[in-house]
């Protein structure tokens, strides 16, 4: 209305000017001041009655527009439940399903057209894919690194959703779409620790991890911590990565009695190495320090 109303006030202006000061004979002045106000009305309750009346319709597809476009991989049960809280929700834009199945290409499942994988590429193209959903068991990881790296080459966002037993209990939501974990990213299936061998490796002793500021070391000492032991000293040769590491050792165990010993030292110096061992006399040494991103 206020676009309208200045609008209509230039206009009134000119209109004005020529019906009221200059005037022309049989044209009465007053014109000139009703007609504004009339265009005005007739305009400004138009307009009004089009926002009332489309606004929200026009507002929805704006919004749908604007979502992630995306593609599901695997047409089961899983996926169609991704579908329906999508439709709800309506923040995710499924155009599609992936499926290995020959049997079902080319059908619908919740209205949205079911691909075979050699389609994908050309599917990502002229759909303007920007999202692709993981909706198939865990157990079936060679799929599933097989559709991250096509993803991958791509430049697509991957989400993987929720577990079906869970949807079904309630636990969570069926659109609560995760973010891929380290284990969705290796190309075997994840090894679990042997929990009785690392109880007798670890609870009550003293561990060494060298390397311990470390990606792969300051893990280890995460796991190791869980585990109970007497005494856990963290070895590396890099003082912010050593401190780091300490720090959130200790923070994660202050009401533990465990006692964390940070030792700046390099592994190459072999008196130094020799001096450590014989002090605090480790039970168990997990050797993590390497140099990584070398020619």
């Amino acid at each position: 209305m206020l676009a309208v109303s200045k609008s209509i006030f230039l206009y009134s202006i000119f209109y004005s000017f020529f019906i009221c000061v200059i005037s022309f004979e049989g044209v009465p002045r007053t014109l000139g001041i009703i007609q504004p106000l009339l265009l005005f009305f007739a305009v400004g309750v138009s307009r009004s009655f089009i926002a009332y009346w489309l606004g929200d319709m026009y507002k929805q597809r704006l919004k749908k527009v604007n979502i992630p476009r995306a593609l599901i991989y695997g047409a089961g049960r899983v996926g169609r439940e991704v579908v329906i809280a999508s439709n709800k929700k309506n923040n995710l834009n499924v155009i599609g399903f992936i499926d290995d199945d020959p049997q079902k290409w080319s059908r619908l499942l919740c209205g949205k057209q079911i691909y075979p994988f050699k389609d994908l590429n050309y599917i990502i193209k002229t759909k303007n894919i920007t999202h692709i959903i993981i909706a198939i068991p865990f157990s079936e990881r060679n799929k599933r690194n097989l559709i991250i790296q096509e993803a991958i080459k791509n430049k697509l966002a991957v989400r993987t959703s929720p577990d079906l037993n869970e949807i079904v209990l309630g636990n969570t939501d069926s659109l609560k779409l995760l973010d891929l974990g380290i284990e969705d990213l290796l190309e075997r299936e994840k090894v679990n620790p042997d929990l009785k061998l690392m109880q007798k490796d670890i609870r009550f002793q003293t561990v060494l991890v060298s390397g311990a500021g470390g990606t792969i070391g300051s893990q280890l000492c995460k796991e190791i911590i869980k585990n109970n032991p007497d005494k856990v000293l963290l070895l590396d040769s890099n003082e912010y990565a050593l401190y780091s590491i300490l720090n959130e050792l200790e923070d994660r165990n202050k009401k533990s009695s465990i006692e964390i010993i940070p030792l700046l030292a390099s592994i190459q110096d072999s008196k130094i190495i020799d001096n450590i061992l014989k002090t605090w006399r480790p039970d168990t040494v997990y050797h993590a320090a390497a140099y990584k991103h070398v020619p």
